[in-house]
């Protein structure tokens, strides 16, 4: 009787580990699905706040130079209409500065600096440039954007962050998930704390980023200890129309409650 019931004992056992190793794979199965789900719909959120910038840079580099020289007003109407835009500014081929408007002090329109700028030089060549995350003189975070207009110029943009950092910030998925947003060198754009960008905390290094970078199209996920040192699962995926990379993390102490 005595083995009889050890045996059934055993048997019970491994029965019991084997039913909770199903139900822990289903549940983390269940959970990196729904985090990849918010990952796509944060994805497609800050895709749609960029969208609506660059699609205001395209309308100003179709407008011939000649037109926007006399009707400078295109320029003010489109900072009104598009409140995450703090400069906007239009050069022609030579470099020369056609239009310009700004909200507050006029950053872009420098003819000293604008020569060496990456963001002149890089969509003088045809490409568009997005920068990393800068303060202003009065500590407003912003970047800079600059796309080719028709005419082999340029036209470039800063752009108000904390609007997007409050898009980011109304991402909402489990008890305590946060969004990040990052570039291709693992630098913070966005963070639900905006103190995570501000304090220029970043990826570099990081194995996760590795990871990152070479899962194909950055759809990846895993587990790591977040900038706050807590055990995280993570969901990531790559926002459209840029080469930046949003990160959906959860704590790990929350997954299965």
């Amino acid at each position: 009787m005595s083995l009889v019931s050890g045996a059934l004992l055993i048997t019970l056992i491994i029965f019991s580990l084997s039913v909770f190793y199903f139900v822990n794979r289903v549940e983390s199965a269940a959970w990196r699905g729904r985090q990849s789900e918010a990952a796509q719909n944060a994805a497609a959120t800050v895709s749609g706040f960029i969208l609506r910038v660059q699609d205001a840079l395209t309308v100003i580099s179709i407008v011939s130079s000649d037109q926007l020289a006399v009707e400078s007003d295109e320029l003010i109407a489109l900072l009104q209409e598009n409140k995450a835009i703090l400069e906007i500014i239009r050069m022609d081929a030579a470099g020369n500065v056609v239009a310009d408007a700004a909200r507050d002090k006029r950053v872009l329109a420098n003819l000293i600096t604008i020569p060496q700028s990456q963001w002149y030089l890089q969509a003088k060549q045809g490409q568009t440039y997005v920068g990393d995350v800068q303060l202003s003189a009065n500590d407003t975070p912003y970047l800079i954007m600059a796309i080719p207009s028709v005419d082999k110029g340029v036209v470039a943009a800063r752009i108000q962050m904390d609007i997007l950092w409050t898009v980011v910030n109304n991402i909402h998925f489990g008890e305590s998930g946060e969004v990040v947003v990052i570039n291709q060198a693992g630098n913070i754009i966005a963070h639900t704390n905006p103190e995570v960008v501000l304090t220029r905390q970043t990826l570099y290094g990081r194995p996760e980023l590795s990871a990152i970078l070479n899962a194909p199209n950055n759809i990846w996920s895993g587990a790591y200890k977040d900038f706050h040192n807590e055990e995280v699962v993570a969901a990531t995926t790559r926002i459209p129309t840029t080469d930046w990379i949003v990160i959906t993390e959860l704590p790990q102490s929350e997954i299965g409650r």
